[in-house]
Order: C-alpha cells, then sequence, then structure tokens
C-alpha cells in the first residue's frame, strides 16, 4: 500500500470513528428556566414564555445552565422607543458567539446561540443600547446538546369538518383527495367520535385524553386548567419542543392552550370573523416557523378554521362547486332554504380549497425530507349541521353529523398504510396512542385508552361506548354511542333512542317502543358523567340486605339526584335561605348481577348505589346527617370508612379535590378473578367527595374585540 492510500485510509476511519462517536453522544433538549419564574408575553400575535430582563445601561446575566456542544434557541424581544438594540452575549466569548437583535418594537425575533464546547453553567450577558426607555424581553431557551435523531408529530386539527364530506370516508365524494392520499399512506379510523360539538370542549378532550364531563372546559368562559397534564406536556417530558398556530380565537392563550407550548402563535384568531386566515395562510406561518426553531424533535399543533362559517372560499373554488351537479346532489338536509344550500355549496368549497393547502403542505414537508419519517394525526374538533334536523352550524345539538370525525394516523415510513379501525373510538382516545405509538411516557390521567399494540407495532381494533357533552348557552345535552344504539339527553328537553345500523342519519326515535333500553342506556350514560360533575357528591353505598336509609343534606346550592330510581325520593325541606335543607329517602336493595371472569358467568346481587349532587360553588359548606336512629360512616375521597357518627361536616381538604379516572368513587372493589370480595361487606356506608368547579375567565378580562368576535361566532355570554 502506497503512503497517500494509507494516509487516505486512516483518515477515513478517523471520520467514521468520529462519526460513530457522534451517534453515540447522547442527545438533549433541556429548558432550564422554571415555569414559575416566567410570564406569558404575547407580541405580534406569539405568545412565548418568558422574562423581562434587560434595562437602559444595566446589564443582567443569565444562566442557561451547564451545556454542552450543541445550541440554545430562543427569542428576544424590544420594549419601548424604536431605535433600541439588544445583545446577547456569552461571558466567556470562547463558548458561543453573541446574538444582535436590532429594535423593532413590540416583535418576537428569533436568536441562536452555536455552542462551541462543554460549560458547567453557560451564562450569558443582556445589554441594552439605544433609547432610555428600552427594556428587553427574552423567551424561555431551549438548550440542545449533541445531536438528537430528527423526529417530527404533527396534529392537524381541521376545524368543523364532516367526515362524510371527504372522499376517504365516502367513496365517490368528489372532496379530498390530498386527505386521501394522506389515509392511503396512514390508519383511518372508521368510527371516531367527538366529545362534543364545539371547539373548546373538544379541542380540550383532544388534548387532555380527558371525556368533557372530567376536564370540565364546557362553557364560553370556561379555560383548560393549568394543572392538568395533556399531549403539549408529555412532549415537552419526552424531550421535544412544542409549536402551535391556531387561526381559531377559541383556542388561545386566554383560555389556557399555551399550556405546554414553547410558542404558540395567533394567525387570523384575532381578526376573525372580519378577515379569516385560510388553510394556506396558517400552514405557510407554520412551515416559516419551523424552519426558524431548532433542529429537534418537534411538535407541531396546526388548528386551521376551514370550512367554519362563515364560509369565504376561493372564487375557483366555489365556481367548481357549484358546477358539479353530484357534489351538490349531496346535500343532507330536507325541506331547506336556498340560502342553507347555498351555505352548502360553500362549505364544500372551503374544503376544497383546505384539502389543496394540505396537499401542498404535505408536498412541501417532502422537499424538506420530513414527510417520510414524520408522525401526522389529522382530525376534526366536530362537524356542521345544513337542516339534517332542521338546524345550522354546530354547538347546538348531538346529531352524528356534529359527531362523527373523520381521523387519519400516517405513522412513519407510512407503516401500517392502508389499514382501517372499525372499533368505536373517541377523541380522549387520540393523545395516549398517539404517545404510545411513539413509545413516549403516557399522561398523568386519562379517560382515553392507548390503543398502541406494542408487540404488534400497531394499533388494536378496540370499540368502547362513546359518551359527548354538550353544556353551552342555553343548551345541556349529553349522547351515548353504543353501537348499534345512541341515546340522545336533552335535559331540557326529550330524550331520543337511534338505530344507528339501520338508520344512520337518526330519523326514527325508537325510545316510545324501547323505554326499558333507553333507561339503561341512560343510567349508564348518568354513572360516565355524574361522577365528575362540579360540587358536592354524596354516594350512599348499599350493603348485601335491603336497607332504606334517610338522609338530610345542608348546603348553599341545589340538590338533585344522580343514580336515584323510582323508589327514592328527594325533597327540599327548606331552600328559602342561602343554606338549604334537604332531605333524601333512599332504597337500597341489592340487584342481581352477573359478570364473566376469566370466561365464567358469575351470578350474584350487587348491592345497590345512590347519588345526590350539589352543585355547589363553596367547597366548605356541607353538612350531611343520617335520620334518626341510622348512624351512617363517612369516607372521605378513596380513604376507608370512618366510625359511625350522626353528623358529619364535609370540607374541601377531606375530600379527592380532584379525581383521576381510576381514582373513581366506586363503592367496593370489582371482585377478584376467583369472584371473591377482596374486603368483607363493611355494610351500609356514605362517600362524599368534591369536584371543583370549571376555572373561568371573567368578562372583564377579555378583549372587548375578542368578546365582539365570538358574538359574531353566534356565542351567547
Amino acid at each position: 500500500m502506497t503512503p497517500s492510500r494509507a494516509l487516505r485510509l486512516a483518515v477515513l476511519v478517523g471520520l467514521a470513528v468520529a462519526a460513530a462517536a457522534c451517534e453515540r453522544e447522547p442527545s438533549e433538549l433541556r429548558r432550564p428556566w422554571a415555569d414559575a419564574d416566567l410570564e406569558a408575553v404575547t407580541l405580534n400575535g406569539t405568545t412565548l414564555h418568558a422574562r423581562r430582563v434587560g434595562q437602559h445601561g444595566r446589564e443582567e446575566v443569565l444562566s442557561l445552565g451547564p451545556a454542552r456542544a450543541g445550541d440554545a434557541w430562543l427569542h428576544i424581544a424590544v420594549e419601548g422607543s424604536s431605535g433600541a438594540r439588544a445583545v446577547l452575549d456569552p461571558i466567556d466569548p470562547s463558548t458561543a458567539a453573541p446574538c444582535v437583535v436590532e429594535g423593532t418594537p413590540a416583535r418576537w425575533q428569533p436568536c441562536r446561540l452555536a455552542i462551541d464546547r462543554a460549560v458547567p453553567d453557560l451564562r450569558v450577558r443582556v445589554r441594552l443600547d439605544g433609547p432610555e426607555d428600552a427594556r428587553a424581553i427574552v423567551s424561555a431557551p431551549l438548550v440542545r446538546s449533541g445531536r438528537p435523531a430528527p423526529s417530527l408529530v404533527i396534529v392537524i386539527l381541521t376545524d368543523t369538518l364532516r367526515a362524510d364530506c371527504l372522499a376517504t370516508y365516502r367513496p365517490g365524494f368528489g372532496l379530498g383527495g390530498a386527505i386521501d392520499r394522506l389515509a392511503r399512506d396512514g390508519i383511518v379510523l372508521d368510527h371516531a367520535f367527538s366529545s362534543s360539538s364545539w371547539t373548546r370542549t373538544a379541542v380540550t378532550t383532544l388534548l387532555t385524553g380527558l371525556d368533557a364531563s372530567t376536564h370540565r372546559v364546557l362553557e364560553r368562559d370556561d379555560v383548560l386548567p393549568r394543572d392538568l397534564d395533556g399531549l403539549p406536556k408529555a412532549m415537552q417530558r419526552a424531550g421535544y419542543q412544542t409549536l402551535a398556530w391556531s387561526a381559531n380565537p377559541n383556542i388561545l392563550p386566554i383560555w389556557g392552550f399555551d399550556a405546554g407550548f414553547d410558542l404558540f402563535a395567533d394567525v387570523g384568531g384575532s381578526t376573525w370573523p372580519k378577515e379569516k386566515a385560510h388553510a394556506g395562510t396558517v400552514l405557510a406561518a407554520a412551515l416559516a416557523g419551523l424552519d426558524d426553531r431548532a433542529p429537534a424533535p418537534t411538535l407541531l399543533y396546526v388548528h386551521l378554521m376551514d370550512p367554519h362559517a362563515p364560509y369565504r372560499p376561493a372564487p375557483p373554488d366555489l365556481d367548481a362547486v357549484t358546477h358539479d351537479p353530484g357534489l351538490l346532489a349531496t346535500f343532507p338536509g330536507m325541506d331547506a332554504p336556498e340560502a342553507v344550500r347555498a351555505d352548502y355549496a360553500a362549505y364544500l368549497a372551503e374544503v376544497r380549497g383546505m384539502d389543496r393547502e394540505l396537499g401542498a403542505f404535505f408536498d412541501a414537508l417532502r422537499a424538506r425530507a420530513l414527510y417520510d419519517d414524520a408522525t401526522i394525526l389529522l382530525v376534526a374538533d366536530h362537524g356542521e349541521e345544513f337542516f339534517d334536523h332542521g338546524g345550522i352550524r354546530h354547538a347546538k345539538t348531538l346529531y352524528q353529523e356534529m359527531l362523527h370525525v373523520p381521523v387519519i394516523l400516517k405513522l412513519p415510513r407510512n407503516a401500517h398504510a392502508g389499514t382501517h379501525i372499525v372499533g368505536d373510538v373517541g377523541l380522549a382516545d387520540l393523545a395516549p396512542t398517539l404517545l404510545g405509538s411513539l413509545a413516549l411516557g403516557g399522561l398523568q390521567a386519562a379517560d382515553g385508552r392507548d390503543l398502541w399494540d406494542p408487540a404488534a407495532d400497531g394499533l388494536r381494533d378496540q370499540s368502547a361506548a362513546q359518551s359527548a357533552l354538550l353544556q353551552i348557552d342555553t343548551f345541556h345535552k349529553a349522547a351515548l354511542i353504543a353501537r348499534p344504539r345512541k341515546l340522545i339527553i336533552d335535559y331540557r328537553g326529550a330524550d331520543r333512542l337511534f338505530d344507528l345500523s339501520s338508520d344512520p342519519a337518526e330519523r326514527h326515535d325508537l325510545l316510545p317502543a324501547a323505554a326499558a333500553e333507553a333507561g339503561q342506556l341512560r343510567a349508564a350514560l348518568d354513572a360516565r358523567i355524574a361522577r365528575r360533575e362540579s360540587g358536592w357528591h354524596v354516594r350512599a353505598c348499599g350493603a348485601a340486605q335491603a336497607e332504606r336509609h334517610r338522609l338530610e343534606l345542608q348546603v348553599r346550592g341545589d340538590v338533585h339526584g344522580a343514580f336515584l330510581e323510582e323508589q327514592d325520593t328527594l325533597r327540599a325541606v327548606d331552600s328559602r335561605g342561602e343554606v338549604g335543607a334537604y332531605e333524601a329517602d333512599l332504597d337500597l336493595t341489592p340487584r342481581p348481577s352477573e359478570r364473566v371472569i376469566d370466561g365464567q358467568l358469575w351470578s350474584g346481587l350487587r348491592p345497590d348505589e345512590d347519588e345526590l349532587v350539589a352543585s355547589s360553588p363553596d367547597a366548605d359548606a356541607l353538612i350531611v346527617r343520617a335520620a334518626e336512629g341510622e348512624p351512617i360512616r363517612y369516607a372521605s375521597g378513596l380513604g376507608p370508612p370512618r366510625e359511625p357518627a350522626t353528623a358529619f361536616t364535609a370540607r374541601a381538604d377531606d375530600a379527592a379535590v380532584r379525581l383521576r379516572p381510576s381514582d373513581a368513587p366506586e363503592c367496593r372493589p370489582q371482585p377478584g378473578a376467583d369472584g371473591a370480595r377482596t374486603d368483607p361487606d363493611p355494610g351500609f356506608y356514605v362517600r362524599i367527595w368534591y369536584v371543583p368547579p370549571s376555572e373561568h375567565v371573567d368578562d372583564g378580562q377579555v378583549d372587548p374585540a375578542l368578546q365582539e368576535r365570538l358574538r359574531a361566532l353566534g356565542y351567547q355570554r
């Protein structure tokens, strides 16, 4: 071998060894600043968690903590007069080059520090040059060490999109070509259902994995509670940067949706509905933001407002729809005014335009070599009505045109492409399943199921009953889908029962002829929803023998029954004062019960459970007494029953303040595999817990322009 060839070989070997060392070097994406030290700052439509740190004439030093070779990514903004300049300068100049931001008042500007070597504490100096009133704002940094493998997870929320307006869900339908191509690359969930028929409730379920009755984001003023876990926080824990772009005024930081996101951008929500940011605008902004961020594992949430009303399609799209008799013939309503038919054509035109822009977005990902390895979840929050049942728009009913939503999951390298899941799933299942597919840690609590099967490296096709809840404005409804049956409860009207297999359009109410079956479904739905209703819950747990007990309640608020049968009675004794008095006579007769355990049928008697709910905002104002001669035992939260007592004043610190699904306040553990009880029958006792009310944004905190935009959308406050 010649010397020159030997030298070249040595160089190649050295490069290979170095490359292998780089591959073995562990990577990390770290957030060095605690959330408690930050405030959510919104500038030019983008919300970042940041510190106000720099003032003219004074330098401040910030610690970014220990760092290895890599990058530090952050944003800087300058407040005050124009002409200021902010300089972010490492204390040790050999660590990284400075970052300079020319002063454009009240605008976030990206800044990247290239870290050349490992340091025990990366300290940077913030300096301001310019007018004396200048002040700097520095966003929470993301410190990237090593070379993390690229991993991109995209959640695309297509607002108000009916499943039956896509070729994927309606073969032969003339819309949804790009979405259909995504479906051929991924997994289609044929029967996916929303948790409500309006955006904020449904998206909260999507992001948290919690049923609407659990997260309680129901009314116009309700916000996503900061202490709830969710997909963005779980992704952050797993080392992902989390970015969001939303065009919906209901999905903004003021409603708590920036929780868990490193960056949350409002793209058109602040100008809605005067101006509508169509899909092309939102997707372009998301792509540009993705290009500006660290090349690290990323969760990208994109909320599109096509085809939400007001419908403003591009003229070529509207022209194409109105000249397509086949599309116009799909109008779902009956005896509808011509204006509603025109709205349907405009709606389809917006679907057409959104689908085209999604196709361009997917092509842009391919051009960046990101599409093949990306995980993409496309989902709608709810549908839209066009006189299907005599109404229009949404947030009023819980029929299938509202609840049946498209869900498509594309996995890296198009794994399981073309698969269809036919079991019933809900929005609450999607976050746990997405995390499962990524082999990341799960949510701290979830009502939804993780459908990912690690052994099969695919989705389990398992069906489960699905519930939905609508509690907004003058509407209070709930639905239970236990196919083929579907029950819709109108708490201010009449219930309805449908058979979805023979009557998918829900035209024929079966309830008059199937009252007993409807009653069983309603009991199941009440059991699912009522245990998490806000206020005090008092559950009477029966014994193995039939008993009748009287409970006396004093509470600030109204009391109603959640699980009362015909033989149970509840009456107000005195509700004239601030604190009302109520009496409940409860018949606790064991009921026949059959269940299959390990393939064997077990028969027996199940103790009865009756429940009362006091809708009280006061967590320190409930007294429960047994009638004379009938001592009760009190069980707080999940604790053991207390000793017999004739009266007890329940206080919030004695209760399970926020129940997780795994903490369901059942009276007794379920039988074990051998049918035996895991504890002796404790006899009759009472379990009491408190569910706090929803968190709200007061009207005074909501920008008047935003209130006007919500009213323009038809929302009554």
